[in-house]
């Protein structure tokens, strides 16, 4: 397999990828996976065999838009997804790291997606049942080259350029600043802080400019989201 995956399940070992619903599976069963680390998994599945380079990565998870610790959020992403595949940096069956490069899917993958049911031709109607149908097709043509002439003649706007966020982070005053997690609806920035010999996360919206602690994340050190941006870990 090369290029984007050609079914919507692929198998890889005991695991199963789901593109449709977003699931990681081991024996059938589903395995927690965040959002970032899935992306990672997903975009080394559709080059198998080939080094995927972490500037890629990168943009396939933040974009370019977007300025945080990328080194540091790619490798803790690349580390959960080796936690969740049972795998090792030293010996890897899945995820290999390439020294200075990117990661490499190094695995058989099988594509076992269920073919569409088979559709029988029905029973011919007869020269009747034939013109008919010949007539509907030459409607069906008239109609799409009316609606491809109105398409082309239509006058088309200019597209609109997307304005470039950057993003600062200001801890709070007197505080130690650490990790960073932007959610992937782009909406939120999570980091954790140390003020007063407390260590903990610390939440604000992109557009604002205070954070405000979170009750009970004391002694938090890599901040996570979960893929809808619900909740974070």
């Amino acid at each position: 397999m090369s290029g984007t995956l050609s079914g919507s399940t692929t198998r890889f070992g005991a695991f199963e990828v789901d593109l449709r619903k977003g699931e990681l599976r081991k024996h059938g069963v589903r395995i927690k996976l965040q959002d970032q680390p899935f992306k990672i998994l997903i975009a080394l599945l559709e080059r198998p065999g080939d080094v995927v380079s972490r500037d890629e990565l990168r943009e396939r998870i933040w974009g370019r838009d977007t300025f945080v610790d990328f080194d540091h959020g790619l490798s803790a992403a690349v580390n959960r997804l080796g936690e969740a595949l049972s795998d090792s940096a030293e010996s890897p069956r899945y995820v290999e790291t390439v020294a200075r490069r990117g990661y490499r899917f190094i695995a058989p993958l099988e594509d076992i997606t269920k073919p569409p049911p088979v559709k029988e031709d029905p029973p011919d109607p007869g020269w009747r049942g034939r013109l008919v149908r010949n007539w509907r097709w030459v409607a069906t043509a008239v109609c799409a080259s009316a609606m491809l002439a109105l398409t082309i003649l239509q006058p088309r706007e200019a597209p609109t350029e997307l304005p470039l966020r950057v993003v600062s982070i200001l801890p709070p005053e007197n505080a130690a600043f650490h990790e960073t997690a932007i959610s992937p609806d782009g909406k939120l920035l999570a980091f954790t802080a140390t003020l007063g010999g407390k260590r903990q996360l610390w939440v604000r919206p992109l557009h604002a400019v205070s954070a405000q602690p979170l009750a009970g994340t004391e002694q938090a050190i890599d901040p996570f989201w979960s893929p809808d941006s619900r909740w974070i870990g």
